[in-house]
């Protein structure tokens, strides 16, 4: 057993050994910017986390909603407005529409809308989304619809269609432009499933993040070597 173990052991050694010989070196031009966006998109993400606790909204809130579109105003953290605006569209029979506008980390008012029938909604124009999202200096823009379920128990609909993914690449575009960021997604069953996540520019700015990962790159070798494991790991 030891014949086999000793020489195990020594191969792990020397693998280690070599690892830290070639992490202890500076990262290259090529991996800081990597490493930036590796950090930026990790900063998105929890920024941008659902709650882990549903948040549903009054009965007569749900019941009250216009089926030809209506800005109403509410008072969320944007961590629960994916589970309230899901809950809003479970068991609805059409499609809806759901825009969420939000400042500071507050949603202040959803606008929603109810399509003609089960396939479609009617969206809101991307000017209209904008002007308001100007008019009430929002900085997050949330949308959401809901594919009602012909048959439930054997068919999925919580992914996104085609169109879908156009327009949100559409919308995503026009608001990053405008520095909004863009969030979409798809409810079923009370579940809102992101599928669009476009952050804007100015939300953990890129430039920023790559320089202070060249500033940490030139602290020696143990700062060398964090730097790489965090890339790679």
């Amino acid at each position: 057993m030891m014949e086999i173990l000793v020489p195990f052991l020594i191969l792990i050694i020397s693998i280690i050994a070599i690892m830290l010989f070639f992490f202890s070196k500076p990262l290259t031009e090529e991996q800081i910017p990597k490493l930036a966006l590796k950090r930026r998109n990790r900063k998105v993400l929890l920024y941008f986390s659902p709650s882990v606790f549903g948040y549903s909204p009054a009965k007569d809130f749900k019941s009250g909603l216009k089926p030809d579109g209506k800005l109403y105003q509410v008072d969320l953290d944007m961590q629960q407005v994916p589970s309230f605006v899901a809950s809003l569209l479970k068991y609805k029979k059409h499609e809806w529409s759901v825009i969420a506008f939000l400042k500071n980390q507050k949603a202040e008012y959803l606008w929603a809308n109810k399509g003609p029938d089960r396939s479609r909604v009617q969206l809101v124009s991307i000017t209209s989304i904008l002007n308001t999202a100007k008019k009430n200096g929002c900085d997050v823009i949330m949308a959401f619809h809901n594919h009602p379920a012909h048959d439930p128990q054997h068919y999925s609909y919580r992914s996104p269609s085609d169109p879908d993914l156009e327009a949100a690449e559409k919308f995503s575009q026009i608001l990053n432009t405008a520095n909004i960021s863009y969030l979409d997604h798809v409810c079923e069953r009370g579940t809102a499933y992101r599928h669009c996540l476009s952050p804007s520019p100015t939300l953990y700015p890129l430039t920023t993040i790559l320089g202070e990962a060249r500033a940490e790159n030139s602290q020696g070798r143990m700062a060398h070597i964090k730097l790489h494991f965090e890339l790679y790991l």
